[in-house]
């Protein structure tokens, strides 16, 4: 609505004014009589001419129609992609073409209008390309751009490698699926990858070539047509500067108005301009969730998010935690926005619920041998395991208080208790259970569906104390439209598979399965449930993925049996001799370098599995000088190897025999597989095992793979899974749920008899034997008892001299030593603790340590406090507690935690005198830096003065020159719009200059994102009048794209302080330069100042930035400039400086002078 208005305004603005356009008597017979001129653009030229919602838009068809009514043409619009429309003008079918750049080769048959529109080149590639500095980054590179473009002929010239395309989608569609690595293409195109959800393409650069610098947008007229050209170039310059100014605002300023702009209150849009929106994302796929493999976050709820997000405009950061701690996280107010939260009556307290957008319903799951659970009614006096804070929990209190809930940290910890029969049931939604299932190839658990209790609405739940965000959250709900919703359901819920496939495939792909029918996959052992191999037949999840994935894609899968290493195997993959490819491999740093890797399609979480009548394992750190089987060349070898050098490690050939060891006892753990491990102890008659606990090292994902040379066989097969449909993974699934055996070994009856005839004798002869033994035993473990009781007794007077050593470090020691329960209650405290406190012990054990923590700094140090809880260690925190006197004192704390203890130890130093210390530095800091800024400002306000002289005296004698023009009637319109134009630019320039000035006088010291080319240039525009007074010529080689995240009027009085100093030293010289470049070199941006002032005594090079040196007389400095400069790039931005002497050459002639190096992270 709000460009309908606009466009309307600029045609009435415009019409009224048309009369001044200057057209010749022939032009307006021609524009009178001429029938519709046909006037050709393209439909894909986001933001200028492309096509949304069925109806052409963009800057250019405002501008068509703004033509259209001044110079009373009429146009015939034609549509198209840039080589029909441009093909279509080339032959003479069209009059006009409204997007095209001047090329000398195209002046035969074009008449170009001036340019309206200048574009930079922009350059994209995939996120992964690196960095691009050059035309020396696309060596080598396959590079996309639109047919019949100017730019193919620098390709040529440079001897770049490119592929030309019909449509502008088609370019960027190739670039993400990796046909291509760069597309060459004006840097507005952002919009159109935004626009086809291509997330992994990114602008890198700017294209520079001495050739062309930008795209310049004009219109084309057919040669032959000289009047027509001569219309639209004089109505063209007739388009007054707000007119045009007000179009590029509307289309290429403002192109991303959020969809409900115009439902939100102004009160609304200034909240959301103002603000960010910390939300909370938890781990519940395939509804929300962080995709480790994409490195993005997912899911249906957070689709639904995104669209609330993109049709509102609010700007946001993510947190990403388990469910329990985003939620208490919340009620602290640290995260504003939970999106997908289930209504209950008490979340009200604490949050704003918006509309609903989902239903969900909870399942029951047990394990698949269990019939005695059909419903909720059978769990009671029953185990159930459900997640922490979950909404169900009180449902099901409140209903069926009989069922003993076991609260977990997710998902995960719940589903492990069940196989480990901790617990008869977990409760959870079911498709966040169906996909971890799934995923990580659980087998052994069946779903329960129940109608005790109804399906939860899911909404976004706010911050109480922003009711603002509730409304602005359901006006962004409320703009999603059915369709899109459908879209978004289709996606994660219903079937979201495309059985054309040729739809999806790229040209290389269709070619590759035409050229290569048939498959080999290479199998070299047996590893259940992924792959077996018995009778000359293959079988397992993998195959079964791995087959169904390659007959979506038309291929032909075959399996070859081969026992060989890993290691040969992958010998084999490279050489294809006997087999072309594996059915997996894991994705690692070698892997990548040697093959072609796919999409990950099996994945399986990494666990410690122990004998279920061994020690406690809880973590890896209880593995302290204990036996762990691994398989041989195994990643996990290294991992442990690195990390627990303690642990022992036997090696054995396969996951099979590894976990056989364990089941036999004969090491204390195995890591790795959960998959393997669950499918051996419920089908493979492994019945000693249990999961311990999560190794840490999270989840291994095995992805499709495929010779280096064969790219596109890996994108096939990765393609071809995701067309397997929710019923087909289903049945893939089931029918490995049901399989009862892995190896059959047919023994004769005889042979079983035989066999346990032969035990029995053997067990009698061995029982004899085992009595005489235990006798001589028993005498022997008489000598061995006392001897021990000896040993027994020399170990407990040591041990009290330990502990009387302890004791004297622990009481002596300078810094506050404490011992503390994970809830905060001070257990054990040294005697510093009355030093610094003033506390007699008995006064602070038993107490909870918060109770002496400032008000101010309790809430970070909970946060802390939560770190310990969590397993991990605080180093250097500092917070304030209160001496018994009621002062202050200043703490810095590290801390670290005993688990098997729920302990907390911890030690604090008191740097209350240091903090003290800092204040006062800080305190002579700012005065410092007040009184180089108040130098500066005198100096300047002289320069403005100098300055404003002749702008104002231009003012004037043009006001004065109008009236006495008027007074004799010489004033023509001609004459009058020239004298307000100078005026209005003069008056502009001393505008400008204010503000310059007021921006660096305020002392606006707050961090902000700036550019630095713009910071320069105020810069130079305040010190202008010196410059001019004292005739310095200014060589900028300035980036303009440069942006950092610091202190623009710091680096402001920075520039200030180094210019004076070339200045002073500039004093003598006639020709007198200074230099200003910029330029990044990796996540730093570096900025050089030199001059041509001889440069400075080696013999106090070293001194320039301490404070109070100066080499001027004391009437010309204080000494303060450069070391004020120092502090505030060292210490206030995070970077460095450094100055130095060089000699270089300009324009032919050798010069040498000092040259200032600052140094700064862009973020």
């Amino acid at each position: 609505m709000k460009k309908i208005f606009l466009l309307l305004f600029m045609l009435i603005s415009t019409s009224l004014f048309s009369s001044n356009i200057d057209f010749t008597e022939e032009e307006k017979s021609f524009i009178k009589n001429s029938p519709k001129i046909k006037i050709a653009s393209m439909d894909t030229y986001t933001p200028f001419s492309f096509i949304q919602n069925g109806k052409k838009i963009g800057f250019t068809q405002d501008l068509i129609k703004i033509i259209s009514k001044k110079s009373g043409l009429k146009f015939e619009k034609i549509g198209g992609p840039w080589p029909k429309v441009y093909k279509l003008f080339q032959d003479g079918k069209v009059d006009i073409i409204t997007e095209i750049s001047y090329r000398k080769s195209r002046e035969s048959f074009t008449s170009f209008s001036d340019a309206y529109y200048e574009v930079p080149i922009g350059v994209f590639t995939r996120k992964e390309f690196g960095t691009y500095r050059s035309l020396n980054d696309l060596k080598d590179k396959k590079i996309g751009v639109i047919q019949n473009t100017y730019i193919t002929e620098i390709f040529k010239k440079e001897n770049l490698d490119f592929v030309e395309f019909d449509k502008a989608n088609e370019r960027f569609r190739a670039l993400d699926n990796g046909e291509i690595d760069v597309v060459i293409s004006n840097a507005l195109n952002m919009h159109k990858v935004e626009e086809l959800m291509l997330s992994n393409i990114k602008l890198v650069g700017t294209f520079i070539h001495p050739d062309t610098k930008k795209e310049d947008l004009r219109f084309g007229v057919r040669k032959e047509n000289p009047l027509l050209s001569s219309i639209i170039n004089k109505t063209l310059n007739s388009i007054s500067f707000s007119v045009m100014s007000e179009l590029k605002e509307n289309w290429i300023f403002t192109l991303d108005t959020p969809k409900s702009y115009n439902k939100l209150t102004d009160k609304e849009r200034d909240w959301i301009v103002k603000n960010k929106v910390n939300i909370g994302i938890e781990e519940a796929k395939p509804y929300i969730y962080f995709d480790k493999s994409k490195d993005i976050n997912s899911g249906l709820y957070f689709d639904v998010l995104k669209k609330v997000i993109k049709n509102t405009g609010l700007k946001v950061n993510y947190t990403n935690s388990p469910w329990p701690i985003l939620l208490e996280d919340f009620k602290k107010e640290k995260i504003d926005l939970l999106p997908a939260a289930f209504y209950s009556k008490d979340r009200e307290k604490i949050g704003h619920f918006s509309n609903e957008y989902y239903k969900v319903r909870e399942y029951i799951y047990v394990s698949d041998k269990n019939n005695d659970i059909k419903n909720f009614r059978d769990l009671k006096g029953k185990k159930v395991a459900v997640t922490k804070d979950y909404v169900t929990i009180k449902k099901i209190k409140n209903k069926f208080p009989e069922i003993n809930i076991r609260e977990t940290k997710g998902l995960q910890e719940s589903i492990t208790k069940l196989l480990n029969k901790e617990v008869d049931a977990l409760v959870d939604y079911h498709l966040v259970v169906e996909n971890y299932i799934r995923d990580n190839s659980i087998i052994g658990l069946k779903d329960i569906s129940q109608n005790d209790f109804e399906a939860i609405s899911v909404h976004f739940l706010s911050n109480i104390k922003k009711p603002i965000l509730k409304s602005i959250l359901n006006k962004g709900l409320s703009d999603i439209s059915r369709e899109e919703m459908g879209g978004l359901l289709k996606n994660w819920v219903r079937n979201p598979y495309n059985s054309k496939k040729e739809e999806f495939l790229s040209t290389k792909e269709i070619e590759f399965i035409k050229k290569h029918k048939k498959i080999r996959f290479g199998i070299r052992t047996n590893r259940p449930p992924f792959v077996f191999y018995e009778n000359n037949k293959a079988s397992g999840i993998a195959v079964d993925y791995v087959k169904k994935s390659a007959e979506n894609m038309g291929l032909e899968a075959e399996f070859v049996y081969e026992k060989m290493s890993i290691i040969d195997s992958y010998k084999m993959l490279e050489n294809r001799e006997i087999f072309d490819t594996v059915l997996f491999t894991i994705k690692n740093e070698e892997n990548e370098k040697r093959f072609s890797m796919g999409d990950a399609y099996l994945s399986y979480p990494m666990m410690i599995i122990k004998h279920k009548n061994s020690s406690y394992i809880g973590s890896m750190k209880d593995l302290f000088n204990k036996t762990v089987v691994l398989e041989k060349a195994f990643d996990t070898n290294k991992w442990i190897k690195r990390d627990y050098p303690s642990i022992k490690i036997v090696n054995v050939a396969n996951t099979v025999d590894a976990l056989k060891y364990i089941n036999e006892g004969k090491a204390d753990a195995y890591i790795g597989n959960l998959a393997i491990s669950n499918y051996l102890s419920v089908f493979g008659g492994l019945d000693n095992l249990k999961v311990a606990a999560p190794s840490g090292y999270g989840n291994i994902n095995y992805h499709f793979v495929a010779p280096k040379e064969w790219p596109e066989l890996a994108s096939i097969l990765s393609k071809g899974f995701k067309q397997i449909s929710p019923v087909e993974h289903s049945a893939i699934q089931q029918k490995w749920f049901s399989l009862q055996t892995i190896e059959k070994v047919d023994y004769s009856l005889l042979w079983k008899i035989v066999l346990v005839l032969l035990l029995i004798i053997i067990w009698i002869l061995w029982w004899n034997r085992k009595l005489k033994l235990e006798k001589e035993k028993t005498n022997k473990a008489l000598v061995e008892l006392e001897e021990i009781r000896r040993k027994e007794l020399e170990s407990k007077n040591k041990l009290l001299q330990v502990k009387e050593q302890f004791n004297r470090f622990f009481h002596l020691a300078i810094n506050i030593q404490i011992i503390s329960t994970t809830k905060g209650i001070i257990k054990e405290l040294n005697n510093a603790s009355k030093i610094i406190l003033g506390y007699e012990n008995d006064e602070l054990i038993g107490k909870k340590f918060l109770d002496f923590v400032h008000p101010d700094d309790i809430e970070s140090t909970v946060e802390e406090m939560s770190k310990l809880s969590l397993g991990k260690n605080v180093y250097f925190f500092e917070n304030r507690y209160i001496h018994k006197d009621g002062h202050v004192v200043n703490l810095l704390w590290s801390a670290t935690t005993d688990d098997s203890n729920n302990l907390i130890y911890a030690t604090a130093q008191d740097i209350t005198n240091l903090k003290r210390i800092e204040s006062e530095q800080k305190e002579k800091d700012e005065l410092l830096y007040e009184q180089t800024k108040l130098a500066s400002m005198g100096e300047m306000i002289g320069n403005i003065a100098h300055q404003w002289r002749q702008p104002l005296s231009i003012i004037s004698t043009g006001a004065t020159g109008m009236k006495t023009q008027k007074e004799y009637g010489l004033l023509s319109d001609d004459i009058f719009n020239d004298t307000c134009d100078a005026i209005n630019n003069n008056a502009q320039y001393l505008s400008r200059t204010i503000d310059d000035f007021r921006n660096f006088i305020k002392g606006d010291r707050s961090k902000k994102v700036f550019n630095l080319a713009d910071d320069i240039n105020s810069f130079l525009h305040l010190v202008e009048g010196t410059i001019k007074t004292h005739h310095i010529k200014i060589i900028k080689d300035v980036q303009e794209d440069i942006k950092i995240n610091g202190y623009s009027n710091e680096l402001i009085q920075c520039f200030i302080n180094i210019f004076n100093n070339a200045k002073y030293a500039l004093e003598e010289n006639d020709n007198k330069l200074i230099f200003f470049t910029t330029l990044i070199d990796k996540d730093n941006v570096i900025i050089k100042i030199k001059d041509n002032g001889g440069g400075i005594d080696k013999k106090i090079l070293y001194k320039v930035f301490e404070p109070y040196f100066t080499t001027k007389h004391q009437s010309k400095g204080t000494g303060l400039g450069l070391h004020i400069t120092y502090k505030l790039i060292v210490k206030g931005m995070n970077g460095t400086i450094k100055a130095q002497n060089t000699e270089y050459k300009y324009n032919g002639k050798s010069y040498v002078g000092a040259e200032f190096i600052i140094t700064l992270p862009i973020k």
